[in-house]
């Protein structure tokens, strides 16, 4: 069983900054697997990669056991990455942002707040 990807690309003329630690500083075409450096869920709530997508300045190709599944781009931006994904929030414990703006704590899996 493969690994899921997220490849970003940098579809702009101009070098670009994701705000996650440890990513190179993305120049134009370049690409990167985002989940080497951070989880569908922060991923998810980064504003940065949703401005960036809303921009039209990047695109994250998603792979699922080596098969493209999805392609993120300003045509889908704020319904790809408006919530968590799924399969992160089983098992997870921490706060996420809903699409709607609202703050939703997770335990363990399990939602024990929305505010």
């Amino acid at each position: 069983m493969n690994r899921d990807k997220w490849i970003v690309t940098n579809i702009s003329n101009e070098t670009l900054s994701l705000g996650i630690i440890d990513l190179p500083a993305l120049r134009a075409g370049d690409h990167f697997d985002l989940l080497r450096y951070s989880s569908k869920v922060d991923i998810a709530n980064s504003n940065d990669i949703k401005a960036l997508l809303s921009a039209g300045k990047i695109r994250i190709d998603k792979y699922e056991d080596g098969v493209l599944s999805e392609v993120s781009n300003v045509a889908n931006a704020s319904k790809t990455l408006s919530i968590a994904e799924r399969s992160d929030v089983q098992g997870a414990t921490g706060s996420f942002t809903s699409q709607d703006g609202k703050t939703i704590t997770v335990v363990d899996g399990l939602i024990t707040s929305i505010v």
